[in-house]
C-alpha cells in the first residue's frame, strides 16, 4: 500500500513539473502539422503529376487500413491496461500521412536540443525516438539522417525505474528500468527504456519555443528496416495521441483538459495546419458532437455510425450500436488522421456507390470509366466543371451529422493530352470496418475531447483559421 501511495505521488509531482513548464498561452500548446508529401516536408516526393499524387495518396491510406485492422483483429479485453506488443502487417511510414518536428532533450551548446521529425499517429499510444545505445554491440538501428538521440549526454534524460511508475508494464524491464517493445511488420520491432525527458515545441503560431516533460520511449534496438532503410531517413520516431495513459495527450491533460484539434486545409501546399491543445483551440460558431469511444484496449478513436444519406436522401443502410462493447465489429467508424480517404464497410460502401450511380444516370456528357488512381467509382466528363453538381454526402453519426461536401467527397483529375475532367468518388470499400480519413475531414474543425470523450466538428475555412 505504501509503495503504491509513493508511485501515485510521484505521478502527480511530475503532472505538477510538467503544469509548470508549460510556456506561452496558459493551458494551451499548438504544433505545426507537415503533410508527408508538402515541400516542408522531410519526405517531400518532389513534383507529382495529379494523377500520381492522387495514387500515392491512395497507396497511403490502403496502408493505413491494413495497420488498422490488423490492430483492432487482435483486440480482446483480457490483455494488460498497458499491452506493449502490436503486430500491423504494413510499414509504420508508409500508412501514416502527418509528421511535427520537436525538440529533445537538454544538451550543452546551442541549440540546446536536439530535432526530429516524428510521424504523428492518432491510433498509437506511446512517443518514441531511436537513441545512441541502439549502436551498442548486439543491437540494432534503422537509418536516419539526424545522430541518435544522446540520451546520456541530456541533462533531463530521467529513465523510469523498474516497477517504479504507473506508467512501467510491470516486470517488463531492461536491467533496472522499465523498457516497452513494439512488434511491427515482418520481424521489424523496437525495444527500449521508458524515460522522462524534456520536449522543446517550437513550432507554435507566435514563434516562441515552449517546453514540457514526458515520458517516451528510447529506442535501444530497433529493427524497422521498413521504416527508413535509406541513410537520407529523416522520420525518427512516433509521436502518439491515441487512448491511454502513455499518450502525449493524456500525459498534458492536466495544462490542456485532454482536448486537442486541427482543421486541415485542401491540397499539401500552401497553407499551414496546426496541431492545437487546450486553451489554444479555437472555436468558432456552433459544433456538433458525438460520443467518442475506445474500444477493449486498442488505442484509436471510434464513434457510433448510423446512416449515410445522399443529396439529402436516407440511404438503407442498417445503423451501428456499440456502446459498452469490448471488442469491435464490421460496422465501427474510426476518426483518424493517419488515412488519407475515407474508407467504408463493403455492404454499405456499395449502398453508398448504387446511389451515385444512379444520380449520375442522369447527367449528360459523363460516362463511367475503370477506377483511376487506386479509386472504385470514376467519371470521365467532356468539359471541365470543377466540383459543380457534384453530389453532397452526409454521415450520421449518434446526434451529429458530418456534412462531406463535394470538394472533400470527390477528387479531381486531368485525363492526359486532352481537355476532359475526370472526378472520383474519394473513398473505398473495405472488408473489416470504417475510417473517416483526413481528405473528407477538410475544412471542418475537429476537436478531440478526451476527458469527456465527445468528438466535436463543424465547417471551416481552414485556410483562413487553421
Amino acid at each position: 500500500m505504501a509503495k503504491t501511495t509513493t508511485l501515485l505521488f510521484l505521478y502527480f509531482l511530475s503532472s505538477l513539473l510538467l503544469l509548470g513548464c508549460v510556456a506561452g498561452k496558459p493551458n494551451g500548446l499548438t504544433l505545426r502539422l507537415i503533410h508527408r508529401d508538402s515541400p516542408e516536408s522531410p519526405i517531400y516526393p518532389g513534383n507529382l503529376t495529379s494523377a500520381q499524387r492522387i495514387q500515392r495518396l491512395v497507396d497511403q491510406s490502403n496502408a493505413r487500413a491494413h495497420y488498422l485492422s490488423s490492430i483492432l483483429s487482435k483486440t480482446n479485453t483480457s490483455q494488460s491496461v498497458y499491452p506493449s506488443i502490436i503486430r500491423p502487417l504494413v510499414a509504420i511510414q508508409a500508412q501514416l500521412l502527418y509528421m511535427v518536428e520537436i525538440g529533445i532533450g537538454t544538451l550543452v551548446g546551442s541549440p540546446s536540443y536536439m530535432s526530429y521529425y516524428l510521424l504523428l499517429d492518432t491510433g498509437a499510444e506511446l512517443s518514441w525516438t531511436q537513441c545512441e545505445g541502439c549502436m551498442e554491440p548486439g543491437r540494432h538501428c534503422y537509418p536516419q539522417s539526424e545522430p541518435y538521440f544522446p540520451n546520456g549526454r541530456s541533462h533531463s534524460y530521467q529513465p523510469l525505474p523498474c516497477n517504479g511508475h504507473p506508467l512501467c508494464t510491470p516486470n517488463e524491464c531492461i536491467g533496472a528500468y522499465c523498457s516497452f517493445d513494439l512488434r511491427y511488420a515482418d520481424g521489424d520491432s523496437v525495444l527500449g527504456i521508458l524515460a522522462s525527458e524534456t520536449l522543446t515545441l517550437s513550432s507554435n503560431t507566435r514563434g516562441r519555443k515552449e517546453s514540457l516533460r514526458i515520458v517516451f520511449g528510447c529506442g535501444i534496438d530497433n529493427r524497422l528496416q521498413t521504416f527508413g532503410n535509406r541513410s537520407s531517413n529523416k522520420i525518427a520516431g512516433i509521436m502518439g495521441l491515441g487512448w491511454g495513459a502513455r499518450s502525449f495527450v493524456r500525459q498534458i491533460n492536466l495544462v490542456t483538459g485532454g482536448a486537442f484539434s486541427y482543421c486541415l486545409t485542401y491540397g499539401v501546399q500552401g497553407s499551414t495546419t496546426y496541431l492545437r491543445f487546450g486553451a489554444d483551440i479555437v472555436r468558432r460558431g456552433s459544433l456538433h458532437m458525438t460520443p467518442l469511444f475506445q474500444i477493449g484496449n486498442e488505442k484509436a478513436y471510434h464513434v457510433n455510425f448510423e446512416g449515410i444519406s445522399v443529396n439529402g436522401t436516407r440511404l438503407d443502410i442498417k445503423k451501428n450500436e456499440f456502446v459498452g462493447r469490448s471488442v469491435y465489429n464490421s460496422n465501427d467508424w474510426i476518426i483518424d488522421s493517419g488515412a488519407a480517404v475515407t474508407h467504408i464497410f463493403r455492404p454499405n460502401y456499395e449502398t453508398l456507390e448504387a446511389a451515385l450511380v444512379e444520380i449520375f444516370k442522369g447527367s449528360t456528357n459523363i460516362r463511367r470509366i475503370a477506377g483511376l488512381a487506386g479509386f472504385n467509382l470514376c467519371y470521365v466528363r467532356l468539359r471541365r466543371q470543377g466540383f459543380r453538381n457534384l453530389p453532397g454526402i452526409i454521415i450520421h453519426f449518434e446526434n451529429a451529422d458530418f456534412d462531406v461536401r463535394p470538394e472533400a467527397a470527390f477528387v479531381l483529375g486531368e485525363i492526359p493530352s486532352s481537355r476532359q475532367e475526370y472526378f472520383c468518388l474519394a473513398m473505398n470499400p473495405s472488408n473489416s470496418f470504417s475510417i473517416l480519413g483526413a481528405y473528407q475531414q477538410t475544412n471542418q474543425r475537429i476537436i478531440y475531447d478526451t476527458r469527456g470523450k465527445a468528438l466535436y466538428f463543424g465547417p471551416e475555412d481552414c485556410s483562413h483559421f487553421p
